[in-house]
């Protein structure tokens, strides 16, 4: 059975700057119309996670909005934002047997502007032309 991932970023874009608060938005559904949302840095750690509400809760897919604080500077300039739905089904019942805690999960590559930069607020775009 082909099981189809509803969970789209939409904000970031793969390899969007980011700053000291990321903006995570996108489509999605969740069980009781939860959905999570977690940074990690390019070692694989957890930097700051959020859950808000999407949709109905019954399968409806909907829009989602958040803003993730980081807590610390990240030791990486890459990093992750991964926005998932937590399997809510016991071992051994709902469509995954209990074995998957994590479905529904949209992965987006970043880059920490604060680990480039300090102070980093924002970037200007700016043309070089060569004499």
């Amino acid at each position: 059975m082909e099981i189809h991932n509803t969970t789209t970023i939409q904000q970031p874009q793969p390899n969007d700057l980011v700053g000291w608060r990321v903006q995570v938005g996108g489509l999605a559904t969740g069980f009781e119309a939860t959905i999570q949302a977690r940074i990690r840095d390019g070692n694989g750690q957890e930097l700051a996670s959020m859950w808000c509400m999407c949709g109905s809760g019954t399968g409806e897919i909907g829009q989602f909005h958040m803003e993730i604080e980081l807590p610390v500077r990240p030791e990486t300039p890459n990093g992750f934002v991964e926005v998932f739905e937590e399997n809510a089904a016991y071992p051994h019942e709902g469509p995954y047997g209990g074995a998957v805690s994590e479905i529904n999960k949209a992965v987006v590559p970043i880059v920490f502007g604060t680990n480039l930069v300090e102070n980093y607020t924002g970037y200007r775009h700016h043309v070089v032309i060569a004499a």
